[in-house]
């Protein structure tokens, strides 16, 4: 058997796996070990490669960024800043029809920024935003739509922990994977504001009236919220005037929203240690993928298959924005059935080489990417994201869910075809 061929063999037994719910990271590491093994015909060499992936993981400074995103989003929600960023939303953003489902946009990407999970900010927006539509009478659909289109803003915004990953297996600096993606973050959480009005302005009876706060409120709510507002412009400013690097912005936001937990009394041993272990198992799972990732990466490469992937695809003759089109669609195909992360180190040894080929920024494929893969994780019919949602909510039927995510589909393809136009867009703070 050739060496290709084990390399085409062990890719379709890994999507088997995972179509069977084996865990990404386990499926990653066992088909790799075994495609090395088989390529090397030394089992003892295909076994220390997981040792030294798992060092090489594990050791490499760049990772601490991980843990501490991860830590800094569960913090931020004991210590209520979650809550306070929907209120600063629902006062600025209620002036129009629809602004409870405005401000949910909102929230949605400022707990992004804080959180960088889609999934995660899915399932913190059932319980903080849902009940708040419902007792203002917001239909299911629109309800859904809101939170399960708003959560894709969880990983466009930065900083976002998938970004992060993107650029430590890509090989390209954090910092400018962050700054390329303000501007497309910020064009993302406009769309995803016009889908909303566009919704509510075609089915009026979909939201009540609206509820104006006076400007008291206003400033009342920017009050209770500066703690947020705090954490925000200290990341932010620090990272993108270079007073700081990505790794110390973390650490300072995850101190912040800790401190914040601490003195607003909500810290109990309780909620400390609960986090703590919830904290420790994401944080593991991230590191068991990255060091599957690893491995599987390297048995593609011994295989040949990667490289023969690219030979191929770049001698269909194709024009580049051609090959970017079928590889928007396979992303969106991806994203459909695996989670965001998974489906992007998966591809990764693949697509990139394609993108250096074609002369595009690899910066700005990272951002692309990420954007493609969370419209797949809302797409029916499958879409992990909404049925996250559902599991969370069954008693609302999964038709409603579909059709309220249609809107942020559509929004999520119009600012990927903006991006792929005007690429200048995203590069342009570099």
């Amino acid at each position: 058997m050739s060496a290709m061929m084990i390399g085409a063999l062990a890719l379709l037994l890994l999507i088997i796996l995972i179509f069977l719910h084996v865990p990404v990271a386990v499926a990653m590491a066992v088909v790799g070990l075994a495609a090395t093994c088989l390529l090397t015909g030394n089992i003892q060499g295909g076994l220390s490669l997981f040792a030294d992936s798992a060092v090489e993981s594990l050791s490499y400074s760049g990772f601490m960024i991980i843990p501490l995103f991860i830590l800094m989003g569960g913090f931020a929600g004991i210590s209520g800043l979650s809550r306070d960023l929907f209120r600063l939303s629902a006062a600025w953003l209620g002036w129009a029809k629809g602004g409870v489902g405005l401000a949910t946009i909102g929230t949605c990407a400022g707990f992004g920024a804080i959180c960088g999970s889609s999934v995660a900010t899915t399932a913190t927006m059932v319980n903080m935003a849902l009940p708040e539509l419902q007792k203002r009478h917001y239909n299911d659909v629109l309800s859904s739509g809101v939170i399960v289109g708003g959560s894709t803003l969880g990983s466009i915004i930065p900083p976002s922990m998938i970004m992060v990953i993107y650029a430590i297996q890509a090989e390209q600096s954090v910092r400018d994977l962050f700054v390329t993606a303000l501007l497309p973050g910020l064009i993302a959480v406009l769309f995803c504001l016009i889908a909303v009005r566009t919704y509510v302005w075609m089915n009026p009876a979909s939201a009540p009236e609206t509820e104006h706060s006076d400007f008291g409120e206003k400033i009342r709510a920017t009050v209770v919220a500066w703690g947020v507002i705090l954490i925000g412009l200290l990341m932010t400013v620090g990272i993108y005037a270079g007073i700081v690097t990505v790794d110390e912005a973390a650490a300072l936001g995850l101190l912040l929203t800790l401190g914040f937990a601490f003195f607003r009394r909500q810290l109990t041993w309780k909620k400390l240690i609960r986090e703590l272990i919830d904290g420790a198992g994401n944080i593991a799972m991230v590191y068991f993928i990255l060091i599957g990732a690893k491995i599987f990466s390297h048995a593609m490469t011994e295989s040949g298959l990667a490289q023969g992937f690219v030979q191929w695809v770049l001698g269909l003759g194709l024009p580049p924005l051609a090959i970017i089109f079928v590889l928007v669609l396979g992303y969106i195909a991806l994203g459909a059935v695996f989670d965001a992360l998974a489906a992007m180190i998966l591809t990764l040894p693949f697509v990139l080489p394609i993108i250096l080929q074609l002369g595009y920024d690899p910066v700005w494929w990272g951002i692309l990417n990420v954007m493609i893969i969370e419209v797949g994780m809302i797409s029916p019919p499958v879409g992990i994201n909404i049925f996250v949602f559902h599991g969370m909510r069954p008693e609302i039927p999964l038709g409603a869910v579909y059709r309220g995510t249609i809107p942020f589909v559509i929004a999520g393809l119009a600012r990927i075809a903006l991006l792929i136009v005007f690429p200048a867009i995203a590069t342009v703070l570099l």
